[in-house]
């Protein structure tokens, strides 16, 4: 198809409409929903065929970015299947296909008028994602819409106007407040705080609103005091010392010295709880940090200079 019917020439969009929904409806089909299996019979599955949901998720997302001027031709008739694609419980397909959701924006914005019901979809995105407590996935969902927005006095265009909501910087700090508060309730504070700072900046460079500084300052300062917690090093030998039979008394001192990267987790709680097994539904979040020097040094504390976070099925963790 690539070779065939991809340039302007012999594009066929009948062909690649064919491909997307056939694509769309194979992995959104009952048998390949995996959270719906026990364990042992979803352990087997993965081990026998892998997760072909992922497989064509991927395939997916490379053609998508494959149609250059073309993906018009399929928004909004696409924008439907990629939603549902998209709420299925699966992290590595939901980061694939997200993001086309966003470029199905970002494309629509650009060339077209029909952004209204994309946002219609997106907003029943968000709704989906509050409905079942995953308010997390509920403020990245909103985050998408803000990101087409810009600080601003200019009048919004009729599609990205809500309510009151008149210039584009009042609907993005209209958007950025719900989204805060999502991130708040999901105990994703890192994010929030990255809000709160762009929010803090504009309040105080921008517009010189200084209560509405205040307010984003004491709220930022609410969410650092409750960011406490504990972290463990992460041990890293030295790779002179990888593979060769070091001392334990060896091993033990990297585990608290030169150390540059550390971790903690915490359970999150994704989907519906099932009745049956409540641990189905429950994760480990875990959050690694990289300083920008390493421990101990000159100083008491350094600055983390990246965050990476990883979920893992608590039962599976458990194991």
């Amino acid at each position: 198809m690539n070779l065939k019917f991809l340039n302007n020439n012999d594009f066929e969009v009948q062909l690649w409409n064919n491909y997307f929904h056939l694509a769309v409806a194979f992995i959104t089909q009952e048998s390949l929903q995996l959270q719906h299996f026990s364990s042992t019979k979803r352990n087997k599955i993965l081990t026998k065929y892998g997760d072909m949901r992922r497989l064509i998720g991927f395939a997916i997302r490379d053609m998508w970015y494959k149609l250059g001027a073309n993906k018009i031709c399929f928004i909004p008739g696409m924008v439907g299947p990629i939603l549902e694609m998209t709420l299925i419980p699966e992290e590595e397909l939901r980061r694939a296909t997200i993001p086309i959701f966003f470029d199905m924006m970002q494309c629509e914005h650009t060339v077209s008028t029909h952004f209204h019901k994309v946002r219609q979809y997106l907003y029943k995105l968000r709704d989906l994602h509050l409905d079942v407590e995953n308010y997390t996935e509920a403020a990245y969902t909103l985050l998408l819409h803000s990101r087409l927005l810009k600080w601003s006095d200019d009048q919004c265009s009729p599609q990205f106007e809500v309510r009151s909501c008149q210039t584009q910087r009042q609907l993005k700090e209209s958007l950025y407040d719900k989204i805060i508060g999502h991130f708040d309730k999901g105990k994703m504070w890192e994010e929030a705080i990255t809000l709160c700072k762009e929010l803090a900046d504009q309040y105080e460079m921008e517009v010189f609103d200084y209560e509405l500084l205040s307010q984003s300052l004491n709220f930022y300062k609410d969410i650092n005091h409750i960011q406490c917690f504990t972290v463990q090093p992460v041990l890293e030998i030295p790779p002179h010392l990888k593979n060769k039979p070091v001392p334990d008394q060896i091993n033990n001192f990297y585990k608290s010295n030169y150390v540059q990267r550390f971790h903690y987790s915490r359970p999150v709680r994704r989907g519906p709880v099932d009745p049956n097994n409540e641990f189905v539904s429950m994760w480990i979040e875990r959050t690694t940090f990289t300083t920008v020097y390493k421990l101990p040094g000159i100083l008491r504390w350094f600055e983390a200079t990246d965050m990476k976070h990883l979920l893992l099925q608590r039962y599976v963790y458990a194991v």
